[in-house]
């Protein structure tokens, strides 16, 4: 009596309000396979204003940042701070934003750098589809889930709490 139980676009645009028209949010919004890590290095630099040395610290080689660098960085700024500073934690708390509510990993603490390629213009961050992206996040690691050796699940589980109380509270049994 149930079908497929599945979560469509439009379900997640009016359970997370995300923006579904817009750019693709892609590992590479320049059309290459992926961004290396001295791209990386350069995003760092122009969105967060984090110089080569500490880029290299702060990514040990695995192109994440964790949670608790950003919130130690960039919390708290002030009416006083320079112009630039306020767009950098602006950058931050959105890159923050992103890894723990949108497209969360496995480790709770971390998000991936290459979100900073939709953030370097602020102007610019509501032009992409953050809804696609946040489905197909989800979708994703639903299905590494779905694996034997896997035993943690990820991606955006306040949509997934919600579709799934939404969906059970229609059935009738």
């Amino acid at each position: 009596p149930f079908g497929e139980l599945g979560i469509t676009i439009d379900e997640v645009v009016h359970i997370t309000g995300l923006p579904v028209e817009g750019r693709a949010v892609t590992g590479s919004l320049d059309g290459s396979r992926g961004i290396g890590v001295e791209d990386v290095y350069k995003l760092l630099e122009d969105c967060l204003g984090v110089d080569r040395p500490t880029a290299r610290q702060v990514l040990a080689g695995d192109k994440k940042s964790r949670f608790e660098w950003l919130r130690s960085q960039f919390e708290g700024s002030k009416e006083a701070d320079s112009e630039e500073r306020k767009m950098h934690c602006a950058i931050a708390y959105l890159l923050y934003t992103i890894g723990s509510l949108v497209c969360c990993d496995k480790s709770g603490n971390e998000v991936s750098v290459h979100f900073l390629q939709c953030l370097k213009n602020l102007n610019e961050v509501g032009s992409y589809s953050w809804a696609t992206a946040c489905l197909s996040w989800l979708l994703r690691n639903l299905a590494v889930t779905t694996r034997s050796d896997v035993h943690q699940m990820t991606g955006c589980m306040t949509l997934l709490q919600v579709y799934s109380k939404n969906f059970f509270d229609t059935v009738v049994l």
